[in-house]
């Protein structure tokens, strides 16, 4: 059977940046959020304010480094999950699709 892990992550080097770009998604973690049909960006905003940074960084994956991804990535394949799928809310979007192409993926590769 597969097992789907899906991580809400986001990455710059700078921790701060990091977190600026998962901090919108974090009206995501109240659960009432999903009772309604919310449509309005404003609105999900200030949801989300309603959560403090400590919340989100222990919650959702706040990473400034190669090596952290890796160390997330081989966690969830130690306890089981064959399929991992990245949600890439970082600052610069690309830049956590090089950190994936250029050190996780290989690394992982080799293991």
């Amino acid at each position: 059977m597969a097992k789907i892990m899906l991580i809400i992550t986001s990455f710059d080097e700078d921790f701060e940046r990091a977190l600026s770009g998962i901090r919108y998604w974090a009206s995501t973690m109240l659960r009432f959020v999903f009772k309604y049909s919310i449509r309005d960006h404003k609105e999900i905003e200030e949801y989300a304010s309603l959560v403090g940074d400590k919340q989100i960084a222990s919650r959702r994956y706040v990473v400034t480094s190669p090596d952290e991804y890796i160390d997330v990535v081989e966690h969830f394949v130690k306890i089981g999950f064959n399929y991992i799928c990245i949600v890439n809310l970082s600052p610069i979007l690309e830049k956590l699709i090089e950190i994936f192409g250029n050190h996780v993926i290989p690394y992982l590769r080799e293991e």
